[in-house]
């Protein structure tokens, strides 16, 4: 402790938790300086200055960068601190929004890795299927490959945080053996928010459901396989056919360690 109630270097690291270096950096910057330096180079600091300093902490709580906080400091008011903390809480908004993203996509491939075990993936199935709002991409235009590929990508990186992706077919074009042909892809959403275009809805009701096990060069043989199957059971197929990723490359290696669940909307 210094004379007439200044402290020392060493006495504001301790009640602070800071430390020596940050201190001279800070002043170094002109950020937060000594009340005075003595002749013989000692700083001193004022119990006030405890004060100023937990300001500046704060702030770089908040994510503020130490210039960002010089500026503030140098002209700060009530009006600009309202500001400043508005623009904080918005980012914060988004930074927690982002982060219950990444906690539903953890959840949902934690659960997948678990029901993949289980899958029989020569069964063909006919199953009762919930109602289901899709994210979908721009339609796929096979006659402008550059666009679509630019907006597939801009829709891939969009959709990182969401759930399995998918893709829409029509049934005439699987009927023609045109299983490539898609519509366009999709991503399941759990509710339909409004900060998403391009929502559409998978009808509840009865789908056929097979699995392709192996890379997508081969899936036209599940494709054949499942129309047998319906045109031996006499089922009515409906308009739309649908395919979900469930094993790819997030997941393995090799292309012909790939899953994909496929199904076919019923009359």
């Amino acid at each position: 402790m210094l004379e007439n109630g200044f402290l020392s270097t060493g006495d504001l690291v301790k009640i602070l938790g800071t430390t020596k270096n940050t201190l001279f950096h800070y002043d170094s910057m002109g950020l937060f300086s000594p009340a005075m330096v003595k002749e013989n180079g000692y700083r001193a600091y004022s119990y006030r200055q405890m004060e100023t300093f937990r300001a500046i902490s704060s702030l770089r709580q908040l994510g503020m960068s130490l210039s960002e906080i010089k500026d503030y400091m140098q002209n700060r008011n009530p009006e600009r601190l309202n500001q400043l903390l508005h623009t904080q809480l918005l980012g914060i908004q988004e930074e927690i929004k982002k982060l219950g993203q990444i906690e539903k996509f953890l959840h949902h491939h934690i659960q997948s890795l678990a029901e993949l075990k289980a899958l029989d993936l020569d069964s063909i199935t006919i199953e009762e299927q919930p109602e289901q709002t899709l994210y979908c991409s721009l339609p796929v235009n096979v006659e402008d490959e550059k666009s679509t590929l630019c907006h597939l990508g801009k829709f891939f990186s969009e959709s990182i945080y969401f759930k399995t992706l998918g893709a829409i077919l029509s049934m005439d074009d699987i009927l023609q053996g045109n299983y490539c042909r898609y519509r366009c892809f999709f991503c399941p959403v759990d509710q339909k928010e409004e900060s998403l275009a391009r929502l559409e809805t998978k009808p509840k009701g009865r789908y056929l459901v097979g699995y392709h096990h192996g890379d997508y060069s081969s899936i036209s043989k599940t494709y054949l396989r499942m129309l047998e199957f319906a045109q031996k059971n006499q089922l009515s197929l409906g308009n739309l056919g649908y395919e979900e990723y469930l094993m790819d490359e997030l997941y393995v290696i090799e292309e012909n360690e790939y899953i994909t669940r496929i199904l076919f909307a019923l009359q």
